[in-house]
């Protein structure tokens, strides 16, 4: 004998082949918990009281169990010794949803349509607050997230550096087309600070390579810059050390990113690396 099992907002209803209601598994009557119930049925998880309406179907002789919900049969199937078919099209299906008040009514679940009405009004809040609470904590949201922020980083990082360069330059101009990498540029003014430190020496000791360093204190010793005092010389290096700083931050949140990217989508991340993974999720 074939049965054919359809979720409702208010339980589990099993209809035999002439779409007569055998039986039931209602949920509890709070919302909340009834809006728990009903997605988890809907993600295909099975509790104690829907396997008390399977075995009870099975003991009246009832070897054949038709579902709406894909995800529900495989976990029946996984969990039953029993033969297992998906309908999403199913007569029983259509009466369920075309005579969910009806129905409701006619379990127990409610008294009357009034109060029907109430309920799944307070139902279908709750269903939509645990969907966004969901959705929120999906971790592709986060990878989203921290591509976004990487990003915003990397945007001002450069607009701070293409002011620090412009500050800067009044007092050695000729730097700004010998460094192109602004986390270098950054910290050579905090740690030498005036054009006349800009020596082959010092340079080789900020681990600048030699032929580079010995071409930059060539130009400083003959810069055409202005001289800065001391007090504008501090400000453009306190802008320099927060973009150091920026600089670390970025470094940690992309090595945050990549963990999580191994977490969440490890065969991307192996394809085309953490960063253009975590855009492609972010656009998707």
């Amino acid at each position: 004998m074939k049965t054919t099992l359809g979720e409702c907002s208010f339980g589990i209803l099993a209809f035999d082949e002439a779409n007569e209601l055998l039986d039931k598994a209602l949920f509890q009557r709070s919302p909340q918990v009834a809006a728990k119930a009903f997605l988890d049925v809907e993600a295909g998880k099975i509790d104690k009281t829907i396997r008390s309406l399977i075995d009870t179907l099975k003991d009246k002789g009832f070897d054949i169990f038709v579902f709406q919900n894909s995800n529900l049969a495989k976990t029946v199937e996984r969990s039953f010794d029993i033969n297992v078919q998906v309908d999403t099209h199913s007569q029983a299906g259509e009466l369920v949803r075309s005579e969910t008040e009806k129905i409701a009514i006619e379990t127990g679940f409610v008294g009357n349509p009034k109060e029907f009405t109430s309920w799944m009004r307070d139902f279908a809040v709750e269903t939509a607050k645990l969907r966004v609470k969901d959705a929120v904590e999906k971790r592709d949201l986060v990878v989203a997230q921290a591509i976004q922020t990487l990003d915003e980083l990397d945007r001002t990082i450069n607009m701070l550096m293409a002011r620090v360069r412009e500050w800067y330059g009044i007092h050695f101009p000729e730097l700004d087309r010998l460094l192109e990498k602004h986390e270098t540029y950054a910290r050579l003014v905090v740690e030498l600070g005036q054009k006349e430190n800009f020596t082959a020496e010092k340079l080789e000791q900020q681990e600048v390579p030699k032929t580079k360093a010995e071409g930059i204190a060539k130009v400083a010793a003959k810069s055409m810059g202005a001289n800065l005092a001391d007090a504008d010389l501090a400000q453009i290096q306190a802008l320099c050390a927060d973009v150091m700083r920026l600089y670390d931050l970025r470094q940690n949140l992309e090595g945050y990113l990549d963990s999580t990217m191994k977490e969440v989508a490890p065969n991307m991340k192996y394809l085309v690396g953490s960063l253009l993974g975590a855009r492609l999720i972010a656009v998707a």
